[in-house]
């Protein structure tokens, strides 16, 4: 290969177009520095150099004549080669740098990693709330990031910034969700190396955010009479399904969604029980409901008024969703305007409703276990999991029913069951027990100065 001058350069590209065939040439002047002249005369600079840890002649490309003069293409290559002489390769920098960047065109962003989840989670009873959840959090804030460069901060802001607004329960919700998200990522499609949020300790826990709130007798009989009165989007299905939630504890999508194929139905509708298949359940588990006397009656009334598979349906004939519910919920509350001791606005909420049920039953003496049952909750000895399995429909009907007599005294009658020293209680639990009805405690502590 023949060196030539800076002065030859025309004359060679002349040459070679004549010729119609390329060669490569060195320039005199600067070492290393190479110029290769294609057959049709397009000339480009290259530097040719060897690196410490190789001997092999390497070749980078500095750039056409036509854009980079002899001068500067010659102070390019005096620059490489004092970096090549420092241990610097070009050639290989500019691989890796190639390749990073293929990597990241091909990296999945946030938004395209929670599309991935939410479809992988498709078939989950709770996918609308894990979508809202992911959707105004974590893709909000960073759904055009590329996975890979999410932090552990990054996901504690996010569940912190909720926390601040005073939603305890729902940073931690987020949270848990944001961290399931991110477990399918690392675990089930390997896009990350690890789980950014599996190590995260947070400093604001739900506990302090969890509701206790549980409706008093007073509360119930107001709910209970102006439930008749006050205007609800589809009115005689949101009062069916407040009702029915209050009177047999299951959760709002639960009775939103009850079907006349879940209903087995003897006689005119003397004896009714709800079958909750599985996949509507939250523990997984079906669930067997023989329904109390006003249970009954709310079903065979919704019955009669609509003829699709769905007893409360919607304007689409679908069930009602959650949010639906909880809005209606909302605007009752409005016009109810319950309040605390103290004068503060004290709402209720869907779920207070289960609660209510859950205390409502220990109060009237259920065992804690017949109330697990109504709830379905999950079983937690070996016994319940594993040996006992009756559905123990029996206890469960009378319970219901029980409950039922004492919403009934509420509404009816004023009463307050729920007060230890009420002789309301009293009286209810002789009604129960089909006794004569039992002293109020003034008349035993008079019958306990007569007989000292």
């Amino acid at each position: 290969m023949t060196a030539i001058k800076a002065s030859e350069i025309d004359h060679k590209i002349r040459v070679a177009k004549a010729l119609g065939k390329a060669a490569d040439y060195r320039l005199e002047s600067t070492r290393g520095l190479w110029l290769r002249i294609s057959a049709s005369g397009i000339a480009s600079w290259s530097l040719v150099y060897r690196t410490k840890s190789s001997s092999k002649l390497c070749r980078w490309k500095i750039g056409r004549l036509a854009e980079i003069g002899t001068a500067e293409a010659s102070e390019r290559a005096r620059r490489l080669l004092g970096q090549i002489d420092n241990g610097f390769d070009p050639k290989a920098a500019n691989q890796t740098l190639a390749l990073e960047q293929r990597r990241r065109a091909e990296a999945v962003t946030v938004r395209q990693a929670v599309e991935a989840f939410l479809a992988a989670k498709a078939d989950k009873r709770s996918i609308s709330n894990m979508r809202a959840m992911l959707m105004n959090s974590l893709v909000a804030r960073h759904g055009d990031m590329l996975l890979e460069d999410l932090t552990a901060d990054h996901v504690t802001n996010i569940h912190d910034g909720i926390a601040a607004a005073g939603k305890l329960r729902a940073a931690d919700n987020t949270f848990s969700t944001i961290r399931s998200c991110l477990s399918y990522c690392h675990k089930k499609r390997k896009w990350l190396a690890q789980n950014v949020a599996s190590g995260i300790s947070l400093k604001q826990g739900s506990k302090d955010g969890r509701r206790h709130r549980t409706l008093s007798a007073e509360e119930i009989r107001v709910l209970w009479q102006q439930l008749d009165h006050i205007t609800l989007g589809r009115s005689w299905q949101m009062r069916a399904i407040m009702r029915s939630a209050l009177l047999l504890g299951q959760r709002a999508n639960e009775v939103a969604g009850m079907r006349r194929d879940e209903l087995e139905i003897e006689g005119n509708g003397s004896s009714i029980v709800w079958i909750i298949p599985a996949s509507r359940m939250k523990a997984g588990r079906a669930q067997v409901l023989r329904l109390p006397p006003l249970a009954r009656k709310i079903v065979v009334d919704a019955m009669r008024r609509t003829n699709g598979p769905v007893l409360f349906p919607s304007r689409s004939g679908q069930p009602f969703r959650t949010t639906a519910i909880a809005h209606a919920m909302a605007r009752l509350q409005a016009q109810l305007n319950f309040r605390t001791k103290d004068g503060r606005p004290d709402p209720i909420k869907m779920h207070d409703l289960r609660r209510t049920l859950a205390t409502g039953l220990q109060h009237i003496g259920v065992p804690n276990d017949t109330v697990k049952l109504i709830l379905a909750h999950a079983p937690l000895g070996v016994t319940e999991q594993v040996y006992a399995k009756s559905d123990r429909c029996r206890e469960v009907h009378a319970a219901l029913t029980r409950w039922q007599l004492t919403i009934s005294q509420i509404v009816e009658e004023g009463a307050d069951p729920f007060s230890f020293h009420s002789e309301d209680a009293l009286a209810l639990e002789a009604r129960i027990l089909g006794a004569k009805p039992l002293p109020s405690l003034a008349a035993k502590v008079v019958m306990l100065h007569r007989t000292a």
